[in-house]
């Protein structure tokens, strides 16, 4: 036995089935945010010595030295962070920072483990390579990527 299907049967099917969900997804779509910070400006800033650091930011570095960190310190208005990249087996490795700049609530810090040349001679000595830079105090969170 075939049924058979009228015109009005058909658009209500096509209405319920194709059409309805169409307009409810469309009716319900979300406007899309920009997430990510905007980039204002690069940030003048220093690499500084061990000896050049203030004596609780040594102390500090010196606990966590053996693990990946990012430290800030603030000391009359100077800015100092400090990213480290853990116990290494060998001698050679350095870390760099490669940018710094803020967003509207953020300042980053952006830096890199390098490690040994090719051909370089290599102790197989334990090294806990870090970068501390200095910059202005700005009341900010600080991110290092």
């Amino acid at each position: 036995m075939l049924k058979r299907i009228t015109c009005g049967v058909f658009m209500k099917k096509l209405f319920l089935y194709i059409l309805l969900p169409a307009v409810v997804c469309s009716f319900s779509a979300c406007s899309i945010e920009k997430m990510e910070d905007e980039k204002k400006r690069d940030l003048a800033y220093t690499v500084i010595e061990q000896d050049e650091m203030p004596q609780e930011l040594k102390e500090q570095i010196e606990k966590e030295e053996k693990n990946v960190f990012g430290i800030t310190y603030a000391d009359q208005g100077i800015l100092y962070a400090a990213r480290g990249f853990g116990e290494k087996k060998t001698d050679g490795y350095h870390a760099e920072v490669t940018a710094c700049y803020e967003t509207e609530d953020t300042i980053y810090v952006i830096t890199e483990l390098r490690g040994p040349q090719k051909g370089e001679d290599i102790k197989k000595e334990k090294t806990c390579p870090y970068v501390v830079i200095k910059m202005d105090y700005e009341e900010k969170q600080v991110m290092f990527l």
